[in-house]
Protein backbone atom coordinates (compact mmCIF):
# COMPACT_ATOMS: atom_id res chain seq x y z
CA UNK A 1 0.00 0.00 0.00
CA UNK A 2 2.84 2.40 0.94
CA UNK A 3 4.50 1.65 -2.42
CA UNK A 4 1.34 2.53 -4.33
CA UNK A 5 0.98 5.73 -2.29
CA UNK A 6 4.52 6.78 -3.15
CA UNK A 7 3.91 6.19 -6.87
CA UNK A 8 0.71 8.27 -6.82
CA UNK A 9 2.49 11.03 -4.91
CA UNK A 10 5.30 11.10 -7.49
CA UNK A 11 2.85 11.26 -10.41
CA UNK A 12 0.90 14.08 -8.73
CA UNK A 13 4.05 16.10 -8.06
CA UNK A 14 5.21 15.57 -11.66
CA UNK A 15 1.87 16.74 -13.07
CA UNK A 16 1.84 19.81 -10.84
CA UNK A 17 5.39 20.66 -11.83
CA UNK A 18 4.49 20.26 -15.53
CA UNK A 19 1.41 22.46 -15.14
CA UNK A 20 3.41 25.13 -13.34
CA UNK A 21 6.02 24.96 -16.09
CA UNK A 22 3.42 25.33 -18.85
CA UNK A 23 1.81 28.27 -17.07
CA UNK A 24 5.11 30.12 -16.86
CA UNK A 25 6.24 32.58 -19.54
CA UNK A 26 9.79 33.00 -20.72
CA UNK A 27 11.66 35.84 -22.43
CA UNK A 28 14.69 33.70 -23.17
CA UNK A 29 15.99 33.75 -26.79
CA UNK A 30 16.13 29.96 -26.47
CA UNK A 31 12.43 29.83 -27.30
CA UNK A 32 10.81 30.90 -30.58
CA UNK A 33 7.53 30.61 -32.47
CA UNK A 34 6.84 28.91 -35.80
CA UNK A 35 4.33 29.71 -38.55
CA UNK A 36 1.92 27.44 -40.38
CA UNK A 37 3.38 28.90 -43.61
CA UNK A 38 5.92 31.60 -44.34
CA UNK A 39 3.90 33.31 -47.09
CA UNK A 40 0.21 34.18 -47.30
CA UNK A 41 -0.71 34.53 -50.99
CA UNK A 42 -3.91 36.16 -52.22
CA UNK A 43 -5.46 35.61 -55.64
CA UNK A 44 -5.92 38.58 -57.94
CA UNK A 45 -7.93 41.24 -56.10
CA UNK A 46 -10.05 43.86 -57.84
CA UNK A 47 -9.03 47.30 -56.61
CA UNK A 48 -11.31 49.07 -54.13
CA UNK A 49 -13.48 45.96 -53.60
CA UNK A 50 -11.40 44.07 -51.04
CA UNK A 51 -10.58 40.40 -50.66
CA UNK A 52 -11.85 37.55 -48.60
CA UNK A 53 -10.00 36.86 -45.36
CA UNK A 54 -7.20 34.31 -45.12
CA UNK A 55 -5.68 32.90 -41.96
CA UNK A 56 -2.42 31.48 -40.67
CA UNK A 57 -1.63 29.81 -37.34
CA UNK A 58 1.24 30.88 -35.08
CA UNK A 59 2.58 28.00 -32.98
CA UNK A 60 4.43 27.87 -29.68
CA UNK A 61 5.79 24.34 -29.34
CA UNK A 62 7.78 25.14 -26.21
CA UNK A 63 7.01 24.25 -22.60
CA UNK A 64 6.92 27.93 -21.66
CA UNK A 65 4.48 30.59 -22.73
CA UNK A 66 5.65 33.49 -24.90
CA UNK A 67 4.68 37.17 -25.08
CA UNK A 68 4.89 38.96 -28.43
CA UNK A 69 3.60 41.76 -30.62
CA UNK A 70 2.62 41.77 -34.32
CA UNK A 71 3.30 44.68 -36.65
CA UNK A 72 2.55 45.32 -40.33
CA UNK A 73 5.89 46.36 -41.81
CA UNK A 74 4.17 48.77 -44.21
CA UNK A 75 2.37 50.58 -41.42
CA UNK A 76 -0.72 52.62 -42.16
CA UNK A 77 0.07 52.70 -45.88
CA UNK A 78 -0.13 48.90 -46.14
CA UNK A 79 -3.01 47.52 -48.25
CA UNK A 80 -3.20 44.58 -45.85
CA UNK A 81 -5.12 44.45 -42.58
CA UNK A 82 -4.81 41.94 -39.76
CA UNK A 83 -6.78 40.66 -36.80
CA UNK A 84 -4.98 38.53 -34.22
CA UNK A 85 -6.61 37.01 -31.18
CA UNK A 86 -9.58 39.38 -31.61
CA UNK A 87 -7.45 42.52 -31.88
CA UNK A 88 -7.20 44.55 -35.10
CA UNK A 89 -4.73 47.20 -36.15
CA UNK A 90 -1.43 47.97 -37.82
CA UNK A 91 0.22 46.98 -34.52
CA UNK A 92 -1.24 44.40 -32.13
CA UNK A 93 0.52 44.34 -28.77
CA UNK A 94 0.38 42.24 -25.61
CA UNK A 95 -0.21 38.97 -27.41
CA UNK A 96 0.36 35.75 -25.49
CA UNK A 97 0.71 32.17 -26.63
CA UNK A 98 0.54 29.58 -23.87
CA UNK A 99 2.97 26.69 -23.84
CA UNK A 100 2.26 24.14 -26.59
CA UNK A 101 -0.55 26.26 -27.94
CA UNK A 102 -1.28 28.52 -30.91
CA UNK A 103 -3.12 31.64 -32.00
CA UNK A 104 -4.50 32.60 -35.42
CA UNK A 105 -3.83 35.66 -37.55
CA UNK A 106 -6.57 36.73 -39.99
CA UNK A 107 -5.47 38.86 -42.93
CA UNK A 108 -7.35 40.69 -45.71
CA UNK A 109 -6.27 43.10 -48.43
CA UNK A 110 -7.88 46.12 -50.09
CA UNK A 111 -5.85 47.62 -52.91
CA UNK A 112 -6.25 51.22 -54.04
CA UNK A 113 -6.75 51.84 -57.78
CA UNK A 114 -3.54 52.66 -59.63
CA UNK A 115 -4.94 53.43 -63.09
CA UNK A 116 -3.18 50.46 -64.66
CA UNK A 117 -4.57 48.14 -67.29
CA UNK A 118 -2.41 45.15 -66.35
CA UNK A 119 -2.39 43.39 -62.95
CA UNK A 120 0.24 44.68 -60.54
CA UNK A 121 2.04 43.12 -57.59
CA UNK A 122 1.71 44.29 -53.97
CA UNK A 123 3.45 42.92 -50.91
CA UNK A 124 4.07 43.50 -47.24
CA UNK A 125 4.87 41.41 -44.18
CA UNK A 126 3.79 40.90 -40.59
CA UNK A 127 6.63 41.00 -38.08
CA UNK A 128 6.10 38.89 -34.98
CA UNK A 129 8.53 40.07 -32.29
CA UNK A 130 9.05 38.23 -29.00
CA UNK A 131 10.10 39.78 -25.69
CA UNK A 132 13.53 38.32 -26.34
CA UNK A 133 13.85 40.36 -29.55
CA UNK A 134 13.56 37.34 -31.84
CA UNK A 135 11.54 38.28 -34.95
CA UNK A 136 9.63 36.00 -37.32
CA UNK A 137 8.33 37.33 -40.64
CA UNK A 138 5.13 36.35 -42.45
CA UNK A 139 5.26 37.46 -46.10
CA UNK A 140 2.03 38.83 -47.64
CA UNK A 141 1.54 38.97 -51.42
CA UNK A 142 -1.30 39.83 -53.81
CA UNK A 143 -1.96 41.03 -57.33
CA UNK A 144 -4.18 44.04 -57.84
CA UNK A 145 -6.35 44.56 -60.90
CA UNK A 146 -7.95 47.90 -61.72
CA UNK A 147 -11.51 47.45 -62.96
CA UNK A 148 -14.46 49.45 -64.21
CA UNK A 149 -17.20 49.42 -61.58
CA UNK A 150 -20.79 49.50 -62.91
CA UNK A 151 -23.59 49.72 -60.36
CA UNK A 152 -27.20 49.75 -61.62
CA UNK A 153 -26.11 51.25 -64.95
CA UNK A 154 -28.26 51.57 -68.09
CA UNK A 155 -26.65 52.09 -71.50
CA UNK A 156 -29.06 54.37 -73.40
CA UNK A 157 -26.76 54.84 -76.40
CA UNK A 158 -24.60 52.49 -78.45
CA UNK A 159 -21.70 51.42 -76.23
CA UNK A 160 -18.50 49.41 -76.66
CA UNK A 161 -16.98 47.34 -73.85
CA UNK A 162 -13.30 46.51 -74.42
CA UNK A 163 -10.75 44.10 -72.99
CA UNK A 164 -8.66 46.95 -71.57
CA UNK A 165 -9.93 46.37 -68.02
CA UNK A 166 -12.46 43.98 -66.49
CA UNK A 167 -15.95 45.21 -65.67
CA UNK A 168 -17.50 44.50 -62.27
CA UNK A 169 -21.29 44.67 -62.31
CA UNK A 170 -23.24 45.26 -59.12
CA UNK A 171 -27.05 44.92 -59.10
CA UNK A 172 -27.68 45.18 -62.86
CA UNK A 173 -26.39 46.30 -66.23
CA UNK A 174 -29.17 47.20 -68.68
CA UNK A 175 -29.10 47.83 -72.42
CA UNK A 176 -31.88 50.24 -73.38
CA UNK A 177 -34.28 49.40 -76.20
CA UNK A 178 -32.63 51.80 -78.66
CA UNK A 179 -29.04 50.85 -77.83
CA UNK A 180 -26.56 48.29 -79.11
CA UNK A 181 -23.93 46.99 -76.69
CA UNK A 182 -20.86 45.70 -78.52
CA UNK A 183 -18.46 43.62 -76.43
CA UNK A 184 -15.01 43.16 -77.92
CA UNK A 185 -12.95 39.98 -77.84
CA UNK A 186 -11.16 39.21 -74.58
CA UNK A 187 -13.47 41.39 -72.49
CA UNK A 188 -14.40 40.23 -69.00
CA UNK A 189 -17.74 40.94 -67.32
CA UNK A 190 -17.70 39.97 -63.63
CA UNK A 191 -21.05 39.91 -61.87
CA UNK A 192 -21.54 40.33 -58.14
CA UNK A 193 -23.98 38.05 -56.29
CA UNK A 194 -27.52 38.37 -57.76
CA UNK A 195 -26.35 40.81 -60.47
CA UNK A 196 -27.52 40.36 -64.08
CA UNK A 197 -27.33 41.70 -67.62
CA UNK A 198 -30.72 42.80 -68.96
CA UNK A 199 -31.05 43.34 -72.70
CA UNK A 200 -33.93 45.44 -74.00
CA UNK A 201 -31.91 46.53 -77.02
CA UNK A 202 -29.24 44.36 -78.65
CA UNK A 203 -25.98 42.71 -77.57
CA UNK A 204 -23.18 41.83 -79.98
CA UNK A 205 -20.61 39.87 -77.97
CA UNK A 206 -17.87 39.26 -80.55
CA UNK A 207 -15.16 37.07 -79.10
CA UNK A 208 -12.77 34.79 -80.92
CA UNK A 209 -11.73 31.19 -80.29
CA UNK A 210 -8.41 32.32 -78.81
CA UNK A 211 -9.79 35.38 -76.99
CA UNK A 212 -13.19 34.52 -75.54
CA UNK A 213 -15.47 36.94 -73.72
CA UNK A 214 -16.07 36.02 -70.08
CA UNK A 215 -19.44 36.32 -68.32
CA UNK A 216 -18.88 35.08 -64.77
CA UNK A 217 -18.96 35.75 -61.04
CA UNK A 218 -16.71 38.39 -59.47
CA UNK A 219 -15.39 35.90 -56.89
CA UNK A 220 -11.75 35.23 -57.74
CA UNK A 221 -10.83 33.29 -54.61
CA UNK A 222 -11.12 29.66 -53.52
CA UNK A 223 -13.77 28.12 -51.30
CA UNK A 224 -11.42 25.15 -50.69
CA UNK A 225 -7.83 24.61 -51.75
CA UNK A 226 -9.01 22.47 -54.67
CA UNK A 227 -12.19 24.42 -55.55
CA UNK A 228 -12.59 27.98 -56.82
CA UNK A 229 -15.77 29.97 -56.39
CA UNK A 230 -15.67 30.33 -60.17
CA UNK A 231 -16.46 26.61 -60.43
CA UNK A 232 -19.69 26.94 -58.43
CA UNK A 233 -23.13 27.59 -59.91
CA UNK A 234 -25.67 30.24 -58.91
CA UNK A 235 -23.03 32.88 -58.11
CA UNK A 236 -24.80 35.54 -60.26
CA UNK A 237 -28.19 35.81 -61.91
CA UNK A 238 -27.43 35.54 -65.64
CA UNK A 239 -28.29 37.20 -68.97
CA UNK A 240 -31.93 38.21 -69.52
CA UNK A 241 -33.10 39.04 -73.03
CA UNK A 242 -36.38 40.92 -73.10
CA UNK A 243 -39.40 40.64 -75.37
CA UNK A 244 -38.45 43.45 -77.76
CA UNK A 245 -34.84 42.34 -78.22
CA UNK A 246 -33.73 40.52 -81.39
CA UNK A 247 -30.54 39.75 -83.29
CA UNK A 248 -28.38 39.18 -80.23
CA UNK A 249 -24.99 37.62 -81.02
CA UNK A 250 -22.89 35.56 -78.62
CA UNK A 251 -19.76 34.51 -80.49
CA UNK A 252 -16.95 32.79 -78.62
CA UNK A 253 -18.25 33.60 -75.16
CA UNK A 254 -17.89 31.72 -71.89
CA UNK A 255 -21.00 32.10 -69.73
CA UNK A 256 -20.82 30.12 -66.52
CA UNK A 257 -21.67 29.95 -62.82
CA UNK A 258 -25.03 31.74 -63.08
CA UNK A 259 -28.56 30.79 -62.08
CA UNK A 260 -29.67 30.76 -65.74
CA UNK A 261 -27.01 31.43 -68.36
CA UNK A 262 -29.29 32.93 -71.02
CA UNK A 263 -32.98 33.58 -70.37
CA UNK A 264 -35.02 34.90 -73.30
CA UNK A 265 -38.73 35.57 -73.62
CA UNK A 266 -41.00 36.82 -76.36
CA UNK A 267 -44.69 37.42 -76.88
CA UNK A 268 -46.19 34.70 -79.04
CA UNK A 269 -47.71 37.40 -81.27
CA UNK A 270 -44.23 38.68 -82.23
CA UNK A 271 -42.52 35.37 -82.98
CA UNK A 272 -42.11 36.29 -86.65
CA UNK A 273 -39.83 39.21 -85.80
CA UNK A 274 -36.78 37.03 -86.38
CA UNK A 275 -34.00 35.19 -84.60
CA UNK A 276 -33.53 36.29 -81.02
CA UNK A 277 -30.18 34.64 -80.31
CA UNK A 278 -27.25 33.63 -82.53
CA UNK A 279 -24.68 31.72 -80.49
CA UNK A 280 -21.53 30.33 -82.08
CA UNK A 281 -18.44 28.81 -80.47
CA UNK A 282 -19.84 29.60 -77.03
CA UNK A 283 -19.64 27.74 -73.71
CA UNK A 284 -22.65 27.94 -71.37
CA UNK A 285 -21.74 25.83 -68.38
CA UNK A 286 -22.58 24.97 -64.78
CA UNK A 287 -25.72 26.97 -64.01
CA UNK A 288 -27.97 26.22 -61.05
CA UNK A 289 -31.28 26.41 -62.98
CA UNK A 290 -30.92 26.36 -66.76
CA UNK A 291 -28.06 26.94 -69.18
CA UNK A 292 -30.51 28.18 -71.83
CA UNK A 293 -34.19 28.99 -71.22
CA UNK A 294 -36.19 30.14 -74.25
CA UNK A 295 -39.85 31.14 -74.16
CA UNK A 296 -41.29 31.66 -77.66
CA UNK A 297 -37.78 32.70 -78.72
CA UNK A 298 -36.15 31.49 -81.93
CA UNK A 299 -32.46 30.71 -81.61
CA UNK A 300 -29.48 29.36 -83.53
CA UNK A 301 -26.71 27.53 -81.64
CA UNK A 302 -23.65 26.30 -83.51
CA UNK A 303 -20.44 24.78 -82.17
CA UNK A 304 -21.58 25.42 -78.59
CA UNK A 305 -20.94 23.58 -75.32
CA UNK A 306 -24.13 23.70 -73.23
CA UNK A 307 -23.43 21.63 -70.15
CA UNK A 308 -24.34 20.97 -66.50
CA UNK A 309 -27.38 22.61 -64.98
CA UNK A 310 -29.67 21.95 -62.04
CA UNK A 311 -32.66 21.70 -64.37
CA UNK A 312 -32.49 21.36 -68.18
CA UNK A 313 -29.41 22.47 -70.06
CA UNK A 314 -31.54 23.56 -73.02
CA UNK A 315 -35.22 24.34 -72.50
CA UNK A 316 -37.35 25.79 -75.27
CA UNK A 317 -41.09 26.40 -75.22
CA UNK A 318 -42.29 27.35 -78.70
CA UNK A 319 -40.62 29.05 -81.69
CA UNK A 320 -37.80 27.58 -83.79
CA UNK A 321 -34.55 26.00 -82.56
CA UNK A 322 -31.56 25.33 -84.82
CA UNK A 323 -28.80 23.31 -83.11
CA UNK A 324 -25.69 22.24 -85.03
CA UNK A 325 -22.43 20.68 -83.84
CA UNK A 326 -23.35 21.26 -80.18
CA UNK A 327 -22.47 19.25 -77.09
CA UNK A 328 -25.45 19.35 -74.73
CA UNK A 329 -24.68 17.19 -71.72
CA UNK A 330 -25.95 17.23 -68.15
CA UNK A 331 -23.66 15.83 -65.48
CA UNK A 332 -24.48 18.53 -62.94
CA UNK A 333 -22.45 17.78 -59.79
CA UNK A 334 -24.55 19.61 -57.18
CA UNK A 335 -27.68 17.48 -57.05
CA UNK A 336 -30.53 16.01 -59.07
CA UNK A 337 -31.02 17.37 -62.58
CA UNK A 338 -33.89 17.04 -65.06
CA UNK A 339 -31.95 16.22 -68.20
CA UNK A 340 -30.18 17.74 -71.17
CA UNK A 341 -32.89 18.99 -73.58
CA UNK A 342 -36.64 19.65 -73.34
CA UNK A 343 -38.41 21.02 -76.42
CA UNK A 344 -42.07 21.89 -75.96
CA UNK A 345 -44.21 22.88 -78.97
CA UNK A 346 -41.08 23.93 -80.84
CA UNK A 347 -39.82 23.39 -84.37
CA UNK A 348 -36.27 22.09 -84.23
CA UNK A 349 -33.34 20.97 -86.33
CA UNK A 350 -30.56 19.15 -84.49
CA UNK A 351 -27.54 18.16 -86.59
CA UNK A 352 -24.16 16.64 -85.77
CA UNK A 353 -24.66 17.10 -82.03
CA UNK A 354 -24.27 15.17 -78.78
CA UNK A 355 -27.17 15.01 -76.33
CA UNK A 356 -26.40 12.95 -73.25
CA UNK A 357 -26.40 12.85 -69.47
CA UNK A 358 -27.01 10.62 -66.49
CA UNK A 359 -30.60 9.62 -67.26
CA UNK A 360 -32.00 7.19 -69.82
CA UNK A 361 -33.80 9.90 -71.80
CA UNK A 362 -31.90 13.16 -72.29
CA UNK A 363 -33.85 14.48 -75.29
CA UNK A 364 -37.52 15.09 -74.52
CA UNK A 365 -40.18 16.38 -76.95
CA UNK A 366 -43.35 17.54 -75.24
CA UNK A 367 -45.87 18.71 -77.82
CA UNK A 368 -49.05 19.80 -76.09
CA UNK A 369 -50.63 21.85 -78.86
CA UNK A 370 -52.33 20.66 -82.06
CA UNK A 371 -49.75 22.09 -84.43
CA UNK A 372 -47.66 19.67 -86.50
CA UNK A 373 -44.13 20.76 -85.55
CA UNK A 374 -41.13 20.13 -87.77
CA UNK A 375 -38.70 18.22 -85.62
CA UNK A 376 -35.75 16.17 -86.78
CA UNK A 377 -32.45 14.98 -85.37
CA UNK A 378 -29.73 14.12 -87.88
CA UNK A 379 -26.32 12.44 -87.54
CA UNK A 380 -26.14 12.98 -83.80
CA UNK A 381 -25.20 10.91 -80.75
CA UNK A 382 -28.23 10.77 -78.47
CA UNK A 383 -29.28 9.23 -75.18
CA UNK A 384 -32.98 8.77 -75.97
CA UNK A 385 -35.61 6.25 -75.02
CA UNK A 386 -37.60 6.54 -78.28
CA UNK A 387 -34.77 5.68 -80.69
CA UNK A 388 -37.15 4.21 -83.27
CA UNK A 389 -38.91 7.54 -83.85
CA UNK A 390 -38.89 8.67 -87.48
CA UNK A 391 -37.47 12.07 -86.49
CA UNK A 392 -34.05 10.43 -85.97
CA UNK A 393 -31.98 10.15 -89.14
CA UNK A 394 -28.60 8.40 -89.22
CA UNK A 395 -28.13 8.86 -85.48
CA UNK A 396 -26.20 6.79 -82.99
CA UNK A 397 -27.79 5.96 -79.67
CA UNK A 398 -26.24 5.49 -76.28
CA UNK A 399 -26.69 2.49 -74.04
CA UNK A 400 -26.04 2.70 -70.30
CA UNK A 401 -24.49 -0.77 -70.46
CA UNK A 402 -21.96 0.46 -73.00
CA UNK A 403 -18.71 1.55 -71.35
CA UNK A 404 -18.24 4.27 -73.99
CA UNK A 405 -21.52 6.02 -73.14
CA UNK A 406 -22.50 8.97 -70.94
CA UNK A 407 -19.53 10.32 -68.89
CA UNK A 408 -17.16 8.07 -70.81
CA UNK A 409 -17.70 10.10 -73.99
CA UNK A 410 -15.52 12.81 -72.55
CA UNK A 411 -11.99 13.34 -71.31
CA UNK A 412 -12.99 13.95 -67.72
CA UNK A 413 -16.05 14.25 -65.49
CA UNK A 414 -15.00 14.54 -61.84
CA UNK A 415 -17.99 14.85 -59.50
CA UNK A 416 -15.89 15.14 -56.35
CA UNK A 417 -13.83 18.08 -57.59
CA UNK A 418 -16.73 19.60 -59.59
CA UNK A 419 -14.52 19.57 -62.66
CA UNK A 420 -15.08 18.51 -66.25
CA UNK A 421 -13.53 18.50 -69.71
CA UNK A 422 -15.99 17.90 -72.55
CA UNK A 423 -13.35 17.25 -75.18
CA UNK A 424 -14.01 13.81 -76.68
CA UNK A 425 -12.43 10.62 -75.41
CA UNK A 426 -10.99 8.48 -78.22
CA UNK A 427 -13.52 5.69 -77.51
CA UNK A 428 -16.60 7.90 -77.89
CA UNK A 429 -19.11 6.91 -80.55
CA UNK A 430 -19.23 10.59 -81.52
CA UNK A 431 -15.76 10.36 -83.06
CA UNK A 432 -15.79 10.50 -86.88
CA UNK A 433 -19.53 9.76 -87.14
CA UNK A 434 -20.67 12.74 -89.24
CA UNK A 435 -20.22 12.44 -93.02
CA UNK A 436 -21.64 15.89 -93.72
CA UNK A 437 -19.45 18.91 -92.96
CA UNK A 438 -21.78 21.46 -91.34
CA UNK A 439 -18.91 23.74 -90.27
CA UNK A 440 -15.20 23.48 -91.17
CA UNK A 441 -13.93 24.27 -87.63
CA UNK A 442 -14.86 23.34 -84.06
CA UNK A 443 -15.47 25.51 -80.98
CA UNK A 444 -11.73 26.06 -80.51
CA UNK A 445 -11.21 27.02 -84.15
CA UNK A 446 -9.52 23.72 -85.03
CA UNK A 447 -10.23 22.27 -88.50
CA UNK A 448 -12.69 19.41 -88.69
CA UNK A 449 -12.14 16.26 -90.69
CA UNK A 450 -13.63 16.98 -94.12
CA UNK A 451 -14.95 13.45 -94.75
CA UNK A 452 -15.90 12.25 -91.26
CA UNK A 453 -16.10 14.89 -88.58
CA UNK A 454 -17.04 14.35 -84.94
CA UNK A 455 -20.45 15.04 -83.46
CA UNK A 456 -20.50 17.78 -80.84
CA UNK A 457 -18.62 21.03 -80.49
CA UNK A 458 -15.11 19.54 -80.26
CA UNK A 459 -13.27 17.67 -82.98
CA UNK A 460 -11.25 14.79 -81.60
CA UNK A 461 -7.56 15.38 -82.16
CA UNK A 462 -5.47 12.20 -81.72
CA UNK A 463 -2.41 12.58 -79.53
CA UNK A 464 0.71 12.14 -81.57
CA UNK A 465 3.24 9.75 -80.13
CA UNK A 466 6.82 11.00 -79.94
Amino acid sequence: MEKIFNILLFVSLFCCTSCLKENKFSSSPEYDISLQKDTLEFDTVFTATGSTTKSVNIYNTNNYGLHLEARLAGGESSPFRMNIDGESGVVVQNLSIWANDSITAFVSVTIDPQDKDMPFFVQDSILFTLESGLCTKLHLTAYGQDAVILRSVTFREDTVMTSKRPYIIFDSLCVDSNAVLTIEKGAGLYFHKNAFLKVNGTVHALGTADSMIQFRSDRLDNIFSYLKYDELSGEWSGIRIDTASFGNIFRSCNIHGAETGIYATEDSASQNNGIKIYAKGTVIHNNSDYCVFLNNSSAVFENCQITNSGKYCYFADGASQDITYCTIANFYPFGQNNGAVLLNNADCSIQGSIITGRSLNELVFSNTDSVGHKQFVEKSLVMARDSANAMFYECRFENVKDETSQENNFKMIDYQKYSSDFELAPSSKAVSMVDTLYNPVDLKGRPRNIEFSCAGCYEYIPVREE
